[in-house]
C-alpha cells in the first residue's frame, strides 16, 4: 500500500529547489531560515519554496496542522521524530566504526530502534482523535505496514537476536600479558579494563553513550576486538544469525516512512516558530482562503521577520489591520518616511505567501484571496554592470510584472520610480496604477503621491499615522483614511517652529 503525502493532496508534485524572486523583498528568506535552523538533515527549504494552487490543497494542510496542535498528537509525533533521529545516528555509527562485528551491532540497534519507533507510533495513532485526511490516510498505511509479514518478521528477528546476545556470558582470565576467554565466569579473574567489552556490543543505555561519548570513544580497540572474536568462537550461532540479518535487512527503513518523517518536520518546525511569537503574546491564525472571492481582511497582523528581531531585542511589536471589500482591490499607502509603510507592504506579501503554503499566518484573523502569483517591485541598488540606470531598470521590471500578472495575481509596489523627478514619478506611477486597476489584480502601492489614494473606486487610501501631540513621532499604525501629506508637513513645521508666521516673528526687530 502506497502512503499518501501529508503535504500534497495530489502526488507526485514538482518541488522548487530555489527560492522565489520575491523572497528577498518580502523578507521571506529570513523567515524560512529561522524556521529551518538546525534542521538541515531534513532538507526542508524546498517545501517552503513551493506554494499551493487550490483552496482544497490549502485546507488539506491546515487540517493536518490542526491535528498536530492537539498536545497528545504533537507529543507522539515528536517522539516518532526523535526515534527516527536515533535510527539515523545508529546507522551513521555503523558506517563509521572499523570492526565488522561492531558495525553489525550498531545496525541491529538501528533496526531495533526503528521497529520500536514505528510500532509505538502505530499504537498511539489508534488512540487519538485524528480528523485530517492526510493523517487518517497515513494511519491506515501504517496499520497495514505494521501488520505485514515483512515488518512482523523483522521485529521478531530483532527481538530474538537482542535477547540471544544479551544472554551471552563469558569469562576473562588475565595471566600477565596473556588473556584467555572462556564460558566459565569467575568475577575475581575479570580484569576491570575489559568488563565493558560486550557493553559496546550489547548496549543497554545507548542514548547516554551517544550523548556522553564521541565516536572514537565508542570504537573498540584492537584488544577488545580480539577478545570479541574469541567470544564469537564460543557462541557462533547468534553471531552467524546477526551477520545474515545485517545482509537481509540492509534496506529495512521503508521509503514512505522516511518521507513521512521529513514531511512531518515541515509542520513541527513551523509550530516551533509560531510558539516563539505566541510566547510573547502575538497570535497566528488559520486564514480563510478563496480562489473566487477577492474580499480581504486581516486583524492584528505583523511582519514576522521584523517582529522576530524586535522581540529578540525585548522590544514591542505594532500590529495592524487591513480590509478590501466590494470593488476595492488596491491599498495605496502614504505617510511620513520611516512610518512603517514598507513594513506594511512586506506584511501583506508574507500573509499571502504563507497562506499559499497552507500554514497559519501572523495575526488574530485573516481572509485572503488565493492568488496565482505574487509580484514585488522594491527599490534596488543600481547595477553598473548592466549599463542601465535605476529608472530604466525600474521600468523594465515593472513592464515584466504587468506582462506576466493576471487578474488573480497580487502585486506589491514599494516607492517605484523614486529615482526620477516628481513630475515623471507622478506620471509613471499613475500609468502603472491605472493598468493594475484595469487588470483587476489585488495590489499594495507604497507611494509619496497623495492623490493616488483616491484615484478610482478600486483604490483604498491608507496612511502611516503619527502622534497627534508630537508629529515627529511615528506610531507605526497604518490606518484607513485620506492622505495627509500636507497636514503632516504643516504640523511638523509647527512642532519645530518653522512655519512662515513663526519665522517671520523671529526676524522682526
Amino acid at each position: 500500500m502506497r502512503v499518501s503525502s501529508i503535504l500534497w493532496l495530489q502526488s507526485p508534485i514538482t518541488v522548487e529547489t530555489n527560492p522565489p524572486e520575491i523572497f528577498s523583498d518580502l523578507n521571506l528568506d529570513a523567515i524560512v531560515e529561522e524556521i529551518v535552523a538546525g534542521r538541515d538533515e531534513y532538507r526542508l527549504r524546498p517545501f517552503f519554496y513551493t506554494s499551493l494552487t487550490t483552496p482544497e490543497e490549502v485546507g488539506y494542510r491546515q487540517d493536518v496542522m490542526r491535528d498536530l496542535h492537539q498536545p497528545a498528537v504533537a507529543a507522539m509525533m515528536h517522539l516518532f521524530a526523535e526515534g527516527m533521529q536515533t535510527v539515523r545516528q545508529y546507522q551513521a555509527h555503523a558506517e563509521k566504526v572499523y570492526y565488522q562485528r561492531q558495525k553489525q551491532a550498531w545496525f541491529l540497534d538501528a533496526v531495533a530502534s526503528y521497529v520500536e519507533t514505528v510500532g509505538g507510533l502505530d499504537e498511539a495513532l489508534m488512540l487519538e482523535n485524528i480528523k485530517s485526511e492526510g493523517l487518517i490516510r497515513f494511519r491506515e498505511f501504517l496499520r497495514t505496514y505494521v501488520g505485514s509479514a515483512e515488518f512482523e518478521g523483522m521485529r521478531n528477528q530483532t527481538a530474538a537476536l537482542k535477547a540471544d546476545l544479551a544472554g551471552i556470558r563469558y569469562g576473562l582470565t588475565v595471566d600477565g600479558s596473556v588473556i584467555s576467554v572462556g564460558k566459565e565466569f569467575d568475577p575475581e579473574d575479570v580484569s576491570q579494563d575489559f568488563e565493558a567489552l560486550l557493553t559496546r556490543f550489547q548496549r543497554t543505555d545507548i542514548q547516554r553513550q551517544l550523548r556522553d561519548q564521541d565516536s572514537e570513544a565508542l570504537e573498540m580497540n584492537h584488544i577488545e576486538a580480539k577478545i570479541l572474536e574469541q567470544v564469537v568462537k564460543l557462541y557462533p550461532e547468534p553471531f552467524e544469525r546477526l551477520e545474515t540479518f545485517s545482509r537481509q535487512q540492509v534496506s529495512f527503513l521503508d521509503p514512505a516512512l522516511r518521507e513521512f518523517d521529513r514531511e512531518l518536520q515541515f509542520y513541527l518546525t513551523y509550530q516551533d516558530y509560531m510558539a516563539f511569537f505566541e510566547h510573547h503574546g502575538l497570535d497566528f491564525c488559520y486564514p480563510r482562503v478563496s480562489a473566487l472571492d477577492k474580499t480581504e481582511l486581516s486583524r492584528d497582523s505583523y511582519d514576522a521577520a521584523l517582529a522576530h528581531k524586535v522581540l529578540s531585542a525585548h522590544g514591542t511589536v505594532v500590529v495592524n489591520d487591513f480590509e478590501l471589500s466590494g470593488d476595492e482591490r488596491i491599498l495605496v499607502v502614504t505617510g511620513p518616511n520611516q512610518g512603517g509603510k514598507t513594513t506594511f507592504a512586506r506584511r501583506f506579501g508574507q500573509l499571502h505567501f504563507l497562506a499559499k503554503l497552507g500554514l497559519p499566518v501572523p495575526g488574530g484573523a485573516a481572509q485572503l484571496f488565493l492568488c496565482d502569483k505574487i509580484f514585488t517591485h522594491f527599490e534596488r541598488e543600481e547595477d553598473m554592470s548592466e549599463g542601465s540606470g535605476k529608472l530604466q531598470d525600474a521600468l523594465l521590471r515593472m513592464h515584466a510584472i504587468l506582462s506576466d500578472a493576471s487578474p488573480d495575481s497580487v502585486i506589491i509596489m514599494n516607492e517605484i520610480f523614486g529615482s526620477t523627478t516628481l513630475q515623471d514619478a507622478v506620471f509613471l506611477t499613475t500609468k502603472v496604477l491605472d493598468q493594475v486597476t484595469q487588470l483587476d489584480a489585488i495590489a499594495v502601492l507604497v507611494t509619496f503621491i497623495d492623490e493616488l489614494g483616491s484615484r478610482n473606486q478600486k483604490t483604498v487610501s491608507l496612511v502611516a499615522s503619527v502622534n497627534p501631540d508630537q508629529y515627529a513621532q511615528r506610531t507605526y499604525k497604518i490606518v484607513r483614511g485620506p492622505a495627509q501629506g500636507i497636514a503632516y508637513a504643516l504640523s511638523l513645521a509647527e512642532s519645530y517652529g518653522l512655519t512662515y508666521s513663526r519665522i517671520k516673528e523671529r526676524l522682526q526687530p
